[in-house]
């Protein structure tokens, strides 16, 4: 499995090798359909702001990406044959907060 991430379009120098802050290439949006025709992917992990989220799910699945993880706050419009799990990071948080509030926990 490999893993790619992608800068944003308003960023016109993306972080080169030798400065990247993890193994995973860097790569511009706009170089996302050539690469995405370079390599068969299969699932995406969107984390990106909810304006261009839409936009970018259409062309993950137009260039064969069957599953989308979706930290994007947004619902995305998709085929019936596409299949997306939706993460809302304000809910997740708040489940957390209950389990980890002050009141002291049971044993089971």
């Amino acid at each position: 499995m490999r893993a790619l991430k992608l800068s944003p379009p308003s960023t016109s120098n993306p972080i080169d090798n030798e400065t990247k802050p993890s193994n995973f290439p860097l790569l511009p949006v706009r170089e996302l359909a050539a690469f995405l025709k370079a390599n068969p992917v299969k699932m995406a992990i969107l984390c990106i702001p909810a304006a261009t989220a839409q936009e970018t799910a259409n062309l993950l699945i137009q260039h064969g990406v069957t599953g989308i993880l979706n930290f994007a706050p947004i619902v995305l419009q998709m085929p019936q044959t596409i299949v997306v799990n939706n993460v809302n990071l304000a809910i997740e948080l708040e489940n957390l907060s209950y389990f980890v509030r002050d009141e002291p926990r049971s044993s089971p």
